[in-house]
């Protein structure tokens, strides 16, 4: 294991692991996955060898935390790969994991030399209106869990739709107002700690039509949670070659032959 494969995120988590030191369960794609763009370039195609792969991370952090990842176990059934299905069924009869609690993941970049905000990082995945219903209803805190969901479509239709952030930052802005408005305050006094449930639902169904006009099948995307984390990874490995990315590398004289691991 290098830096130079695994990235400063990476290498680092490995070296505190063997250290012993207390670490949030974690997985790695090195660079050298970035380096087969036939293995993570999807274009809407499945790749089956890089599935596996994520698949048989998932189910090491499932043993590590207790907690399911919530794969549609149907979908590798119709999509001709019950042998995975199977193989999760197994480890999670081994390991004990409680289906009934979710398990999230955050899907970030990793470059051998930092460079902040270049590169894509996807929170809270996966996250739909069934997993933000479940959440709810187990006693979380509806705002809370809404915040989250809208975190998530943010960072989604950022990463993967290439959408522009202002577009979802004007949103919130827009939503402001209204509250300034009703309350006879200025905006620049209004935050989103004052945001009410109503509220927050508006934001995420706002953040979907956002995304729908880039992606016209997000609906279909969200309820397939598996998919959505496949599409996050293509994201990450793709950011590498984003335009300002390649514009901060030159300027600070970074290889571009490195890529990023995940």
């Amino acid at each position: 294991p290098s830096p130079v494969v695994m990235g400063g995120k990476g290498f680092g988590l490995y070296k505190y692991t063997r250290l012993g030191l207390p670490v949030p369960p974690w997985a790695c794609l090195t660079a050298d996955v970035y380096h087969q763009p036939e293995l993570w370039l999807r274009g809407g195609k499945k790749r089956p060898e890089l599935e596996e792969m994520v698949v048989n991370a998932i189910l090491q952090i499932e043993s590590r935390t207790g907690k399911a990842f919530p794969f549609d176990l149907n979908r590798f059934e119709k999509t001709g790969r019950p042998d995975i299905a199977k193989k999760i069924r197994k480890a999670r009869m081994q390991s004990g994991v409680d289906t009934g609690k979710i398990l999230f993941v955050s899907v970030r970049s990793g470059s051998y030399i930092s460079m902040p905000g270049m590169l894509a990082t996807i929170l809270n995945v996966p996250m739909n209106d069934d997993i933000a219903k479940r959440m709810i209803k187990s006693g979380m805190d509806p705002i809370f869990v809404l915040d989250l969901y809208r975190t998530f479509l943010a960072n989604y239709g950022e990463a993967y739709g290439c959408i522009n952030p202002t577009l979802f930052t004007d949103i919130i802005d827009d939503r402001k107002k209204l509250i300034a408005e009703a309350n006879s305050t200025n905006f620049e006094d209004v935050t989103i700690k004052e945001f009410s449930i109503a509220d927050y639902k508006h934001l995420i169904d706002a953040y979907k039509n956002i995304i729908q006009a880039h992606l016209p099948d997000i609906n279909k995307q969200l309820d397939d949670p598996f998919d959505v984390l496949m599409n996050c990874i293509e994201a990450v490995f793709g950011s590498w070659n984003a335009a300002t990315a390649v514009k901060y590398r030159k300027y600070q004289e970074i290889s571009e032959h490195w890529g990023t691991a995940c």
